[in-house]
């Protein structure tokens, strides 16, 4: 847990970085079930997420509030039920305006990619490539701006209605091939001869 300069505190079993620049990497979080997410940043932190785990009870593992940009998000593995969240309640000082220049990229998100009813299409030239998403979206076609950039992303769901929008350069519904994923294996298994769909 490396912090330059950052505050962190714990709040309900969330964990909150917030406060200039933040290094987070190589850690585990885990949150009971009365937390509303697990890794939830201030705004006022530019994050560079990478390397961590984060578990436990609470619905959403890693979410982006209202108002935070440039963010880094990387290869990370996240177990929670609601995987990836935007958007919060607008009451939060500070948690308002589009959330922007983002980069969530090679994750594992065994939930799914979650807009809140809140966010309006506040998220916005963001990228979001190589990672998965392991059940169905919600919301993103009314809630996610169409000018962020979704590339060669798997989703682990039936069919691309339940992605919940069209699919991106590279992009594709289909198993994503865990190990082990009842027993919280979520690395891939190796395939001889395998072509994938896209550009992973």
């Amino acid at each position: 847990f490396h912090y330059s300069p950052v505050s962190a505190m714990e709040y309900g079993s969330t964990m909150i970085a917030y406060k200039s620049s933040a290094v987070l990497s190589q850690n585990q979080f885990l949150a009971s079930a009365n937390a509303a997410s697990c890794v939830q940043p201030d705004v006022a932190s530019t994050l560079t997420f990478d390397r961590n785990t984060i578990g436990g009870e609470s619905a959403s593992g890693f979410w982006i509030p209202w108002g935070m940009n440039n963010a880094t998000i990387t290869n990370n593995i996240v177990t929670n039920a609601k995987g990836f969240n935007i958007g919060c309640c607008a009451g939060y000082p500070g948690w308002q305006g589009a959330s922007s220049g983002n980069k969530i990229i090679n994750n594992t998100f065994v939930g799914g990619f979650v807009s809140s009813a809140d966010a309006a299409k506040m998220f916005t030239g963001n990228t979001i490539q190589n990672n998965i998403f392991g059940a169905a979206c919600e919301n993103l076609a009314a809630y996610v701006a169409t000018d962020n950039t979704f590339a060669n992303n798997c989703y682990n769901v039936t069919d691309e209605a339940s992605v919940g929008k069209t699919l991106g350069s590279g992009e594709f519904v289909g198993d994503p091939g865990f190990k082990d994923a009842a027993n919280g294996d979520y690395s891939l298994k190796e395939v001889e001869n395998y072509q994938p769909k896209g550009n992973l």
